[in-house]
């Protein structure tokens, strides 16, 4: 798939992890919990808005990835994951900390799967914006982390 299809598809991605975040934060009962969980979401529409960006620059610049291709499937799977937690945060159908669980385990994934990115390309755009997601993406897990070793219920 062309590198702008599949950063549409990020783009989706990052959004599926920011009303994830946006449905935790809804059932949370700990105040500092439901405004960390705020912050998360919108640091996944803060990623969103980046890739954006970066889809824009190529789009206007499509010479600086002239005939590359990307893998949409990791994201696609990740999509899929993300829905579905949304869905069971919704129908009440999932506990808040086996959701933290699972929103933790889809950002270490993602964590990588950036952290590649910046391996594979030279193009400096896009170098610059994979190693903005890995970080972003780290910083979540961290977060996540400490929430997972204090969160009781």
């Amino acid at each position: 798939m062309s590198i702008i299809k599949t950063l549409y598809r990020a783009i989706l991605l990052e959004q599926k992890f920011s009303e994830c975040y946006d449905h935790m934060s809804q059932i949370a009962s700990e105040p500092s919990l439901v405004e960390t969980l705020k912050k998360l979401s919108q640091e996944e529409t803060y990623h969103a808005n980046l890739i954006k960006s970066g889809e824009k620059i190529l789009n206007i610049s499509p010479d600086l990835v002239k005939d590359m291709k990307m893998s949409h499937i990791e994201i696609d799977v990740g999509i899929s994951k993300l829905n579905n937690l949304s869905e069971s945060l919704k129908n009440n159908t999932i506990n808040l900390k086996d959701a933290i669980k699972k929103v933790y385990d889809l950002e270490m994934v993602f964590e990588q799967v950036h952290m590649d990115k910046v391996a594979e390309f030279d193009e400096p755009t896009l170098k610059e914006l994979f190693r903005a997601l890995a970080n972003g993406d780290k910083m979540h897990r961290e977060r996540l982390e400490q929430i997972m070793s204090t969160y009781r219920s």
